[in-house]
């Protein structure tokens, strides 16, 4: 697992400082941002092992995600009015 995490992150930092290899001279350079989505779209830095979220931390994180829909979501959000406060339906 170690063995492949570390070249995706190598691969990761060398583009975002615009060290792209699969970029040739002629393309135009693109911002960060357009990078990024780049690398997420095509998935050339994801790792080759997928690891499924099992047992109790799968369950609560299930119960987490059914739990967010019980509170209606804000027509408007007021943060200065702090946490659990920021809603005026």
């Amino acid at each position: 697992m170690k063995g492949s995490v570390i070249p995706a992150v190598a691969m990761v930092l060398m583009i975002a400082v615009g060290g792209n290899p699969a970029m040739s001279a002629e393309q135009p350079k693109s911002t960060a941002t357009e990078t990024w989505l780049d690398l997420q779209r095509g998935g050339t830095a994801s790792t080759p092992v997928h690891k499924r979220v099992e047992g109790e931390i799968s369950q609560r994180s299930y119960r987490r995600l059914l739990k967010s829909f019980e509170r209606e979501i804000p027509t408007r959000f007021f943060p200065s009015e702090g946490p659990n406060r920021g809603s005026r339906n």
